[in-house]
């Protein structure tokens, strides 16, 4: 028996039910280090939002 136990994640349905966010840090060309928000919709794969900051 596996010492953790995992729970099976729902599938959606329908655009928009369920969103996926995740932090992005990369650096640029010239060294600036920059990180971004990304939203996408789980049902479509579609990016949502992309916020740097």
């Amino acid at each position: 028996m596996s010492a953790t136990s995992q729970i099976e994640r729902p599938q959606p349905s329908w655009t928009n039910e369920i969103w996926a966010t995740n932090f992005v840090l990369d650096t640029s060309l010239n060294g600036k280090r920059f990180q971004a928000l990304t939203v996408v919709g789980t049902y479509t794969r579609e990016c949502l939002a992309i916020h740097v900051d």
